[in-house]
């Protein structure tokens, strides 16, 4: 979806990996009740090792994805702040900034399994520093347009006072030769 939405592709792997946690549970605890507590509380852990063995791949996977996605929505949505006539730079990245961040972790919970080690903290991290290197890239060109805009004022308010001085040479000419 090129309007940023990680939400759809996010949440369809993270629907497939609690199905898939919770079926083999299901299905671990129906077959295996009958045994002795003991074997059935180690072959349980030993089932949810495996799984989230297998499943950390599509986590981290799915984490990869959603910081691209939040990335690129962060881009565009300072772009699209930069562009009226009165703004505050600083106030239009720390707005995008903490939305970002919200709709990373709000992403990142949702994929997240419980009764796992797994973290989103250094991804997020990484978001963090992303971000920052785009708020730096963005605030140089913004920059540049400041100068650029400031030395087109300053060669039309010099050519204005040129023309003031010519024409007030001009009048004090006439008035001496009169």
């Amino acid at each position: 979806d090129s309007t940023g939405d990680w939400s759809s592709d996010v949440c369809s792997s993270d629907l497939a990996m609690n199905l898939a946690d919770s079926v083999h549970s299901v299905t671990f605890d129906t077959a295996a009740s009958r045994y002795h507590s003991g074997v059935y509380i180690r072959k349980r852990v030993e089932l949810n090792a495996k799984l989230n063995a297998a499943l950390s791949p599509y986590f981290l996977s799915q984490l990869k994805n959603l910081h691209k996605l939040v990335l690129k929505e962060f881009r565009k949505s300072i772009q699209d702040g930069l562009k009226g006539e009165a703004y505050d730079f600083a106030l239009v990245i720390k707005e995008t900034r903490e939305k970002a961040e919200g709709e990373f972790v709000t992403g990142a919970k949702e994929v997240l399994l419980e009764d796992t080690e797994w973290s989103y903290k250094e991804s997020l991290g990484q978001l963090k520093d992303d971000m920052e290197a785009i708020a730096d890239l963005l605030r140089v060109e913004e920059t540049k347009k400041m100068v650029a805009a400031i030395e087109v004022r300053w060669a039309l308010l010099g050519a204005r006072a040129r023309l003031m001085g010519f024409a007030c040479r001009g009048k004090s000419r006439s008035r001496l030769t009169r």
